[in-house]
C-alpha cells in the first residue's frame, strides 16, 4: 500500500493578505479546508504542517493537525522556494525513522479542492506507475499567444507579434500550475536540488471553478462566491469526476494471472451471455434466473453498471479469460457502505480459489481506495458455494439477519472493515 506524507506549507508574515492562511473563509480559518480535504481522502498517512509561526502553530493544532516539528527561519524567508522547505521536512521524518513513497505538497489557500480531487490525482499517479510527479493544473482562460505586455505609458505591447489574428481553436490549450497540490515520488525530493525540476509532470486537469489565485482583496472575494454558490453542486460533480476517472483506470492484479478490472460493454460476448445462462449459475441470480440473457440485455447491464456513480462493476479475468464478474454497488460514503455480489460463471475454473481471491481484492480496493468500513451480501441459504467464497474472503454471518424473501430464504452476510 502507497505510503503518502502531505506537506501544507504555511509561513508566517504574508504581505499581500496578512494572516491570510488562517483568516477566517467562509467559517473556517483557511488552511482548514485543505487540511479537512487530506484528511477526508484518507491518502496520507502523515499530514504535516511546515510552519515557524506559533499563532499558525495554535491554530493548526486546535484543528487536530499538530506539527510534528517547527520550520527554521532560514526556510521562511520571502525567497525561498518551496522545494527546499519539502526536502526539509521528508529529510527531518527520515531522521525520525518515518519514510514515505510519496511525498505530495497541498497549498494552503486551495480551499476549493475536494477529497476527491486528491484521490482521482492519487489515482493517476499510480496508473504511472509512481514514477512521475503529478501536477493540479487549468487551462489558460485565453491563448497564452494573444499576451500583452504593459508599456510604463500604458501602451500594449504583444508578446508574441503576429498570433493576434490567429483563431483560439488552431493555436492549442496551454495548461498552467493551479497553484492547489502536487505529488511526488520521495526520491524527487530529498534528491532534488535547488528548486527542483518542472519537467515530467502528469497532468491533473482541474475545472475552471475549482481554480482561484488568491492573491488579493478581490480573489478572496471570487473564492468565497463560488465556494458558497457552488459547494453542494461540486460535490456532486466531483463524486461523478471521480468515478469517471476510477473507472477509467482502475485495474487489480495479484501478479498470479488473476486481474479485475471494470467491466466493458465490448467484454460483453456471447460466451458472456451463455454462462450467466447455465441452469447451476443463474438459480441464485435474481434477474437471470427468471428472465434468459441475450448479448444485448447483458450488454445494457454493463452499460448501466458503468453509469452507475454509486458502484462497480469488475470484470474478473484468469490469464485473460473472463470468468465472472464483481459487483460493489448502492456505496453510500456517509455511512461507509456498500453491497458486494459475486457471479463465476466460467464453471471450468470452479474449486480453484478464485472466486475468494477475487473477492479479498475488491475488498482491499473498497477499503483502501474508497475508504469503506462495512461491506454486505445476500446470500441465498442454499448456496453453499458461495458462503464459502464469501467466509475465506473474511466475511462473517450477521446474527439476526436471516429472512425470507419472496425469492427463497436468504441471508444477509456482513464484512467489517
Amino acid at each position: 500500500m502507497t505510503k503518502r506524507l502531505a506537506i501544507v506549507p504555511a509561513r508566517g508574515g504574508s504581505k499581500r493578505l496578512p494572516n491570510k492562511n488562517i483568516r477566517e473563509f467562509c467559517g473556517k480559518p483557511m488552511i482548514a479546508h485543505i487540511l479537512e480535504a487530506a484528511r477526508q481522502s484518507e491518502l496520507f498517512e502523515t499530514i504535516h504542517v511546515s510552519t515557524d509561526d506559533e499563532k499558525i502553530g495554535n491554530v493548526v493544532t486546535e484543528l487536530g493537525f499538530l506539527p510534528d516539528f517547527i520550520r527554521p527561519p532560514e526556510l521562511a524567508t520571502d525567497f525561498i522556494p518551496i522545494m527546499p522547505v519539502m526536502k526539509y521536512v521528508a529529510e527531518t521524518y527520515k531522521q525520525l525513522g518515518d519514510e514515505f513513497d510519496q511525498i505530495w505538497l497541498l497549498m494552503t489557500c486551495a480551499p476549493l479542492i475536494m477529497p476527491q480531487d486528491l484521490c482521482e490525482a492519487a489515482l493517476k499517479m499510480d496508473a504511472h506507475k509512481g514514477a512521475n510527479p503529478i501536477m493540479g493544473v487549468a487551462p489558460y482562460p485565453a491563448p497564452v499567444e494573444w499576451a500583452f505586455d504593459l508599456a510604463d505609458d500604458g501602451m500594449l505591447i504583444p508578446a508574441e507579434p503576429g498570433k493576434f489574428s490567429i483563431r483560439s481553436q488552431d493555436l492549442g490549450v496551454k495548461y498552467y500550475d493551479a497553484g492547489s497540490f502536487a505529488g511526488f515520488p520521495s526520491q524527487h525530493v530529498l534528491y532534488s536540488d535547488g528548486a527542483g525540476s518542472d519537467c515530467d509532470f502528469v497532468a491533473h486537469i482541474l475545472p475552471s471553478e475549482r481554480v482561484v489565485d488568491i492573491d488579493n482583496e478581490d480573489d478572496w472575494r471570487l473564492a468565497e462566491a463560488i465556494f458558497r454558490g457552488k459547494r453542494t453542486s461540486l460535490n456532486d460533480a466531483c463524486n461523478t469526476r471521480y468515478w469517471q476517472a476510477l473507472k477509467k483506470m482502475v485495474s487489480l492484479s495479484d501478479g498470479k494471472g488473476l486481474i479485475l478490472r471494470s467491466l466493458r460493454v465490448e467484454d460483453v460476448t456471447q460466451s458472456y451471455a451463455d454462462g450467466i445462462n447455465d441452469p447451476d449459475v443463474k438459480q441464485f441470480l435474481t434477474h437471470p434466473r427468471n428472465n434468459p440473457q441475450t448479448v444485448e440485455s447483458s450488454r445494457a447491464y454493463a452499460l448501466s453498471c458503468e453509469q452507475d456513480d454509486h458502484g462497480i462493476l469488475f470484470g474478473v479475468f484468469w490469464h485473460e479469460n473472463h470468468i465472472g464478474n464483481i459487483r460493489l454497488h448502492d456505496i453510500a460514503y456517509n455511512l461507509g457502505e456498500a453491497f458486494v455480489g459475486i457471479a463465476m460463471f466460467d464453471k471450468s475454473v470452479w474449486g480453484q480459489g478464485l472466486g475468494h481471491r477475487s473477492l479479498k481484492m475488491v475488498v482491499e480496493f473498497a477499503l483502501s481506495i474508497l475508504g469503506l468500513k462495512v461491506l454486505r451480501a445476500g446470500i441465498a441459504d442454499a448456496n453453499i458455494a458461495s458462503q464459502r467464497v464469501f467466509e475465506k474472503a473474511g466475511f462473517k454471518l450477521e446474527p439476526g439477519t436471516e429472512r425470507e424473501s419472496p425469492e427463497g430464504p436468504s441471508a444477509i452476510w456482513v464484512q467489517l472493515l
